[in-house]
């Protein structure tokens, strides 16, 4: 069966309203989702209040507290810089709250990079950018777990070589690293990417998942809607594929958020989304 689910960055506004992550959760258990990405930043009690370190002695009741859904970490970590260390403080702490919220599940880490200035002009070494990537993923795969490395700014065909090089070094490991995909995130690279095209040339057993959300005039809307992406296509390509989630709404946050949510539900079932 499909699973839905979402990133907690969209409750920041209900977060800084007040509400606990806990309520949050149980809402959306409530409304059928059943798989919540716990993003740094957004974790409410449940991260120190300077550097928003997940804290995992604190995060590891969730799965018994919620045990109908998968829990995974979500950080945002320069993986892709010459200083990315997998002893650094804040990959340790996204580490063992990955860990922490398992459950019966795989460990699951998942990186963005939004940090690391790389341009067409100014590419680093594709090898040594897939040796530290491999460098981290050890980390995972000694916790029988995944890392996920989400795109983001840096350019896709570079961005794609460095995984693809990551996985040859991984060996039979090379399962233990995948895609995060974010097709709107391709707008962010400063190059013209058909992102129909990006999804077509995706092995889909290589994406841990997909995130649902849209840019409307160039801002991230807070429903899935008309906008950049053609919905309609990636999701006819990704089910041709074989692709059957997990899928992760990552819209705007706003005081209306589960209205929005329940809209781009249906917005999605109606171009093609299946249970």
């Amino acid at each position: 069966m499909m699973t839905l689910g979402l990133v907690s960055n969209c409750w920041q506004v209900q977060l800084a309203q007040g509400a606990s992550l806990d309520e949050l959760i149980a809402e959306a258990a409530e409304a059928g989702f059943r798989a919540i990405e716990l993003r740094q930043g957004f974790l409410g009690e449940y991260e120190s209040a300077d550097r928003h370190l997940p804290d995992p002695a604190k995060l590891e009741k969730l799965p018994n507290t919620f045990p109908q859904m998968r829990f995974n970490i979500a950080i945002q970590f320069p993986f892709l810089s010459e200083r990315a260390s997998s002893s650094d403080e804040l990959f340790r702490a996204g580490l063992w709250a990955a860990d922490s919220v398992a459950g019966e599940y795989p460990p699951h880490l998942r990186l963005v990079d939004l940090t690391t200035a790389v341009s067409p002009q100014n590419l680093p070494a594709v090898e040594a950018a897939a040796a530290q990537l491999v460098q981290l993923t050890r980390e995972l795969v000694a916790l029988d777990g995944v890392l996920s490395v989400e795109n983001a700014r840096q350019p896709w065909p570079w961005f794609c070589k460095v995984l693809d090089a990551a996985r040859d070094q991984l060996g039979l490991d090379r399962s233990r690293l995948k895609l995060c995909y974010d097709p709107v995130n391709l707008y962010l690279t400063n190059e013209t990417i058909d992102p129909l095209e990006a999804t077509k040339s995706l092995a889909t057993d290589e994406i841990s998942m997909v995130h649902f959300k849209q840019r409307v005039d160039g801002r991230i809307a807070t429903a899935v809607c008309d906008g950049d992406v053609n919905w309609d296509k990636q999701l006819a390509a990704l089910h041709d594929a074989g692709y059957a989630g997990p899928f992760l709404f990552e819209v705007a946050s706003h005081k209306k958020l589960w209205e929005y949510l329940a809209g781009s539900r249906e917005y999605l079932r109606r171009r093609g989304l299946r249970p």
